[in-house]
């Protein structure tokens, strides 16, 4: 199981510094589309330069104009963008191609939908890479997990990589047991930490 970091409501030079911390633990560093929407493209960027031997995802949740947010995040160094399961999927096949372009790849983020399941089947005919089964971060007071629909779309797209996001920490690793995603996504429990090298070596302790 890889170790997504994901670096939301920060300032540019927090995410550098939030990173640079824990760079050596992670596998992956989000650029999250609250740190894109505040700092720009140019976050990514600085990110990949900073950490060039880092996975670097944009999050950028695309749902429209695939081809061209695409590109500004693949031109700013990233190696995954995000795109919405929800988008029609001409747009998801052209995030897909435009990677592909890239040498890239694009990571389809189920967050949202009813039946997550269904949909996950239908971009693994796409050939999507990624799925994101993604509990809205709006939803996490109600105590809801994203174990259930993580069960269903591993049934539903058996063979595609699946990453787990939304309020992820020791005990929703606890909590998918048996059914371990082949990414785990973690914001706050890392970021938001007194000692964020310990809450990582936590994270990746359970992890195994």
């Amino acid at each position: 199981m890889l170790l997504q970091l994901a670096i939301d409501c920060f300032t540019l030079q927090e995410a550098l510094e939030i990173t640079g911390e824990v760079a050596d633990m992670v596998d992956i560093v989000e650029a999250g589309t609250p740190l894109i929407l505040r700092e720009g493209i140019g976050a990514v960027r600085s990110l990949k330069e900073e950490f060039p031997s880092l996975c670097i995802l944009a999050d950028m949740k695309i749902v429209d104009g695939a081809e061209y947010e695409s590109r500004l995040a693949f031109d700013a160094g990233a190696d995954i963008v995000t795109v919405l399961a929800s988008a029609e999927t001409k747009t998801i096949t052209i995030a897909k191609r435009t990677a592909e372009e890239y040498g890239k790849e694009v990571m389809v983020d189920l967050i949202g939908l009813a039946d997550a399941a269904g949909r996950a089947a239908e971009m693994k005919m796409l050939g999507a890479q990624y799925l994101c089964v993604h509990r809205a971060t709006d939803l996490e007071p109600a105590g809801l997990t994203a174990q259930d629909d993580l069960r269903k779309v591993q049934l539903a797209a058996c063979g595609t990589k699946i990453a787990v996001a939304g309020g992820i920490d020791v005990r929703a690793l606890h909590a998918m047991a048996g059914i371990e995603p082949d990414i785990a996504i973690v914001g706050s429990y890392i970021t938001m930490s007194v000692n964020r090298r310990e809450a990582a070596s936590t994270i990746r302790n359970h992890m195994k």
